[in-house]
């Protein structure tokens, strides 16, 4: 499972606004979050690069990037 919807809701985005970040339509971003569709590795690295977390958080590989990011 990946963490977009999460990084999403931590920043207050709708999934239009996802979509038009990572240049695909909403529906493709409803599609990831619910596992439907994978995250293609170029749109995997932009999305990470957006949120500042690791390829392998945003994909659910690791845990605790993204938290380390928010305590400093």
């Amino acid at each position: 499972m990946n963490r977009l919807r999460e990084l999403q809701r931590a920043e207050k985005l709708t999934q239009q606004e996802l979509a038009d970040i990572a240049e695909v339509s909403k529906r493709t971003i409803q599609n990831w979050e619910d596992g439907t569709s994978n995250i293609k590795p170029e749109k995997a690295e932009k999305l990470a690069n957006f949120f500042g977390v690791s390829i392998a958080h945003l994909l659910g590989y690791e845990d605790n990037d993204f938290e380390k990011a928010n305590q400093n």
